[in-house]
């Protein structure tokens, strides 16, 4: 429930502002790092849950966002089993996108190599690129789930909700373009990232329009977020 009721001149203005700033905060959060007066600057997903809270304060404060706010007990009963069961198949489907991108790497590696050594030169060194992000300091649990809840707050509810207050084509059409913003969010780890999510944004958007709540979809990505921090945590080497 909306806390402020704008005129409509205003209301045009914050919904500009909060669906622009929404799509930014990741590139905010990198901006703003880089010119953090003191070092060492905070955490990448430290800064970027802060602005991501920020926006979807902003957005409750003045939007009407059923799908965030309003939830019957049978839908909120759904979302756990709907939920866990959307991010095992998005944990699948990423699994599958890593193998795929790896055994492209390990071709494209063999074959450089091998050109380098014709060459009469030594076989190049390549990192783990295509094993995907690492959390580097990040990382907490804790911050992994925040992330996990705010993006699904912001993508399949705050941007949703202003989608299905367009008409029927223009919200067809909204609703599309988040599906593929929320992947490119992820292109700063490489193409491979963008792809893995798809499954994850397309079945948690489902969730959504079919239950009425965003409560799926944080569910969802909660599983899937805590995979991801499971899985890099057991790799060699981790601290």
């Amino acid at each position: 429930m909306r806390h402020l009721t704008l005129t409509p001149e205003v209301k045009a203005y914050a919904v500009a502002g909060i669906a622009v700033y929404a799509l930014a905060c990741g590139s905010l959060a990198g901006y703003l790092r880089s010119w953090w007066p003191r070092s060492p600057a905070p955490p990448f997903l430290v800064v970027y849950v802060g602005l991501m809270a920020a926006v979807a304060g902003a957005a409750l404060a003045v939007l009407d966002l059923p799908l965030v706010t309003a939830h019957s007990r049978v839908e909120l009963a759904l979302a756990l089993p709907v939920g866990a069961a959307i991010g095992l198949v998005a944990i699948w489907w990423d699994a599958a996108v890593r193998r795929v991108a790896r055994g492209r790497a390990r071709r494209k590696r063999g074959a450089r190599d091998a050109a380098w050594q014709a060459g009469g030169r030594p076989a190049a060194i390549h990192g783990a690129a295509a094993n995907g992000p690492r959390p580097g300091a990040v990382s907490t649990l804790l911050v992994i789930l925040a992330v996990a809840a705010l993006e699904e707050i912001i993508f399949r509810g705050v941007l949703v909700d202003l989608s299905l207050s367009l008409s029927a084509p223009a919200a067809a059409a909204s609703l599309a373009g988040t599906l593929v913003l929320f992947g490119l969010s992820h292109v700063y780890w490489g193409w491979s990232e963008v792809l893995s999510k798809g499954a994850l944004g397309m079945l948690a958007l489902a969730s959504v329009l079919a239950l009425g709540t965003v409560a799926p979809a944080i569910v969802a990505h909660a599983v899937f977020n805590a995979h991801s921090w499971r899985a890099v945590r057991a790799e060699p080497g981790f601290r």
